[in-house]
């Protein structure tokens, strides 16, 4: 079997290891590759090198104290207008992914929203990420609240902060149907939904980016309340709770509740990993506590792959 075509076929990198000798060297470039590809990468270690012999005292070192994370600066022109497009606007969202969460992006998140008036969502899989702000929206996408949905419908400028813009995310272009976006991400022009390409695309790491956007905007002394009103915390806060009535046969429970008790009870510092089985829509729209880790899966629906998930 050619492993490398079959990896090339599953979408994923591939690394061979030729020899035990290069062990550290190979694993080193499949880990960076990962990191740097945002994809899984495949190392390919024949059965005899995996039972080799290796005469090596040095101590392995890791892909990120010898090698670059990834892109540095942005392209200069791609960052002045996806200065002009957030200055232009009065509704922005700041729409932030795992890539963000990976480049520990979090205050350089908070920092624009506050300087821009804009409120934040998350993709699935940056889930309650940063959810303590009253002007978090959740997730963006079909998993989003109906108010979530009315604010971020409304939206002028979308800035993509390590986020795939595919057509969940987007819930179809149905969310953001007359917003410009500006997307920073590590993978080079990443397309969005429905092919399109965004209107400003920073090739850059999530927090380097930010930090630029956020010195251009303060050179022009630009500052907006934006979506940050009291009206709009208004309609954020408690959205996520679903309290409309449903006829329970006896001896049952309402899974709405069973969900916020488990995520109430579990402590923050425990991650929780949402399997795909029939409860997946209304824990993942329920378990809203915020947590190190939180994983929400869909394993094709396919029930019963949570468990070995989480394992």
């Amino acid at each position: 079997l050619d492993h490398s075509r079959f990896a090339e076929a599953m979408e994923a990198g591939f690394v061979r290891l030729l020899s035990a000798e290069q062990a550290d060297d190979a694993v080193r470039t499949a880990f960076y590759r990962a990191r740097a590809e945002s994809r899984p990468v495949v190392l390919s270690a024949p059965a005899d090198i995996q039972q080799a012999d290796v005469l090596d005292d040095e101590p392995y070192a890791v892909s990120r104290d010898l090698l670059p994370a990834g892109p540095g600066l942005p392209n200069p022109d791609e960052l002045a207008r996806a200065v002009d497009l957030i200055a232009s606007s009065r509704r922005p969202v700041i729409l932030a992914g795992r890539g963000a969460v990976a480049s520990g992006a979090g205050a350089q998140v908070e920092a624009l929203a506050e300087r821009i008036g804009a409120i934040v969502a998350t993709t699935l899989l940056a889930k309650n990420w940063l959810a303590a702000s009253p002007y978090h929206a959740g997730i963006s996408g079909l998993y989003s609240t109906a108010a979530a949905m009315d604010v971020l419908s409304a939206a002028d400028c979308v800035i993509a902060v390590g986020a795939g813009l595919n057509n969940d995310t987007v819930a179809h272009g149905y969310l953001y149907p007359e917003a410009r976006f500006v997307q920073i991400d590590v993978r080079p022009n990443a397309l969005m939904g429905g092919g399109r390409c965004a209107d400003a695309y920073l090739h850059a790491d999530a927090a380097a980016a930010l930090d630029l956007l956020s010195a251009r905007l303060d050179g022009r002394g630009h500052r907006q309340t934006g979506y940050r009103t009291a009206d709009v915390a208004e309609r954020l806060a408690g959205a996520a709770v679903d309290d409309r009535p449903f006829e329970l046969e006896p001896g049952t429970l309402d899974t709405r509740d069973v969900c916020r008790r488990l995520d109430e009870c579990t402590p923050p510092d425990v991650g929780l990993v949402l399997g795909g089985g029939h409860a997946v829509q209304i824990a993942t729209m329920t378990c809203n506590r915020p947590r190190e880790l939180m994983l929400a899966n869909q394993h094709f629906g396919c029930i019963g792959q949570g468990l070995t998930t989480a394992m």
